[in-house]
């Protein structure tokens, strides 16, 4: 097994060390001018770091890295994401907030504009400085790799349909509120999101989202989840 761990001072891939008294092994130290902020294991093994000086490197055996930046635009890249069913097609998120996807396993990108376009991009803004928003995080429905759904703190929560072709806002995030964490359920169907946050269930249940067009199932513990300013989404 490997592990990658992103660092201020690029990436470190350790592996399981032959005996009890050495449990990890170096396996390299990479990119160590790049401060990283995302790292995947996509579904074919390779590892990818995504660093803020808007590049990514990527590995197959933890020692030899290549780097690409093509159709990046030098933006600080803070999440990235890549399904099991269409392990080609990827998406990265960004400081200041947009989201790129690559057909090519991660070797070029090209910038989903209509993301840019929602209504409230203008009010995406960070509390304390440098007050620049950021997409914190990106996952895809587990059964079906276009549903794309996208956090930004703070800003919203978004999602689309069509592979980031087209985004709509499913729950709008005043400035003054925080996190919220949804679970997506690996069901067969699109129209239950189970949401999860610090508010009270009337006003989880209000702000529903709906991303099919049909009536969604929503529920709100009591206890939340309340883990500070940004926004989180996991798989259930």
């Amino acid at each position: 097994m490997r592990i990658a761990i992103g660092t201020t001072h690029g990436v470190i891939v350790l592996k399981e060390g032959q005996t009890e008294m050495d449990t990890w092994t170096l396996v390299s130290h990479a990119h160590q001018g790049r401060n990283i902020q995302a790292i995947l294991t996509d579904p074919r093994g390779s590892i990818l770091a995504a660093s803020s000086q808007g590049s990514i490197h990527k590995t197959k055996d933890g020692e030899n890295w290549m780097t690409t930046v093509e159709g990046l635009d030098g933006l600080n890249i803070t999440a990235i994401s890549s399904h099991p069913k269409s392990p080609i097609v990827m998406y990265v998120g960004t400081q200041p907030p947009s989201i790129y996807k690559s057909k090519t396993a991660g070797l070029r990108w090209k910038k989903l504009p209509s993301f840019n376009q929602l209504p409230s991009s203008d009010n995406w803004v960070y509390p304390v400085p440098p007050y620049r928003a950021s997409v914190t995080k990106l996952r895809q429905h587990p059964l079906h790799p276009n549903v794309v759904f996208a956090s930004v703190a703070q800003g919203g929560f978004m999602g689309s349909l069509d592979g980031g072709l087209t985004w709509t806002e499913q729950m709008p995030i005043d400035a003054d509120d925080y996190t919220v964490r949804v679970t997506i359920p690996a069901t067969e169907t699109l129209n239950e999101l189970i949401l999860t946050e610090e508010f009270t269930v009337d006003k989880a249940q209000r702000l529903a989202p709906d991303v099919t067009g049909q009536p969604a199932t929503t529920t709100a513990a009591a206890d939340g989840h309340f883990i500070g300013a940004t926004t989180e989404m996991e798989y259930r």
